[in-house]
């Protein structure tokens, strides 16, 4: 007699193998701590990669990045046309090796395909002046001092005015992306080189010292008057760069504003850390 058809039941938990369960669970707790650590590792030397292989901005270059920008902010609403409307100087003084000169003209004066631009030289040579080709504005790379070993070297950057341009303004961009470059053309030859800028243009206010000052929360720590021009300078927090003036304060803010005899406008000039070269517009 045929015995009666069992259906298959599968084997309850209850009666698999204890242990054998016990060390699948015990493997995959270790599979998952093998991959998050091999994700951490992984992160961590992306990071490290980083870290090595981020363009390095030297403390001199932050610097003067930071005071254009701040300087850009403080001079905008005092100025007629703003600040992309006014004539901006940028001012680089270097001491480096002998031939950095030479080297530093074939680099500065050179377009993005890698032909000569124009410049002309004076003085023998010691004073090279062109078009900055790659980021506009006009450049004057001087020779100051010399030795065997070291030269002293200052370098000058003006934008171009606005009124010389068909009425196309300098934007913040465009003043600080040609102050970065040339700051890292520096760099290739010293990183510690000491910085100044000026922006002079035309302004409606009369009151505008006292406005840019009030801006900047600045403290008076110097004045001059002379004839047709009132400068006064400060010192703020807001701004990185600064010397020590003759009255033996700090200082990294100066405002002077002229009266223009020939234009019969009032001339604003703000210098960080101070005023380089002469106060009136028509005589830079």
């Amino acid at each position: 007699m045929l015995a009666a058809y069992e259906s298959y039941q599968p084997a309850s938990n209850s009666n698999r193998n204890p242990s054998l369960t016990k060390v699948k669970h015990a493997n995959k707790r270790k599979g998952g701590k093998r991959v998050a650590i091999l994700v951490l590792l992984i992160c961590s030397l992306w990071a490290i990669w980083q870290a090595q292989h981020q363009t390095r901005v030297a403390p001199a270059r932050q610097m003067l990045l930071d005071d254009l920008g701040s300087l850009w902010d403080m001079s905008d609403a005092d100025m007629i046309g703003g600040s992309g409307g006014a004539t901006w100087t940028i001012r680089w003084n270097l001491t480096a090796r002998d031939g950095t000169m030479a080297s530093l003209e074939r680099a500065l004066f050179t377009d993005a395909a890698g032909n000569p631009s124009g410049r002309t030289a004076d003085q023998n040579g010691r004073s090279v002046m062109g078009v900055l080709p790659n980021y506009g504005g006009k450049v004057t790379l001087s020779l100051i001092a010399s030795t065997v070993e070291k030269e002293q070297i200052m370098l000058l950057y003006e934008s171009e005015q606005a009124s010389e341009s068909g009425g196309v303004q300098l934007t913040k961009h465009e003043l600080i992306r040609a102050a970065d470059a040339v700051s890292s053309e520096v760099e290739v030859f010293t990183d510690e080189y000491e910085n100044s800028m000026n922006v002079k243009g035309f302004t409606g206010n009369s009151d505008a010292l006292d406005r840019i000052s009030r801006l900047a929360a600045a403290k008076q720590v110097d004045s001059y008057v002379d004839g047709g021009t009132v400068s006064d300078t400060f010192f703020t927090a807001k701004l990185k760069n600064e010397v020590i003036v003759d009255n033996g304060h700090r200082a990294n803010l100066q405002i002077a504003v002229h009266r223009s005899t020939e234009e019969q406008k009032l001339e604003l000039v703000v210098g960080v850390p101070v005023i380089t070269g002469d106060y009136s517009i028509g005589n830079e």
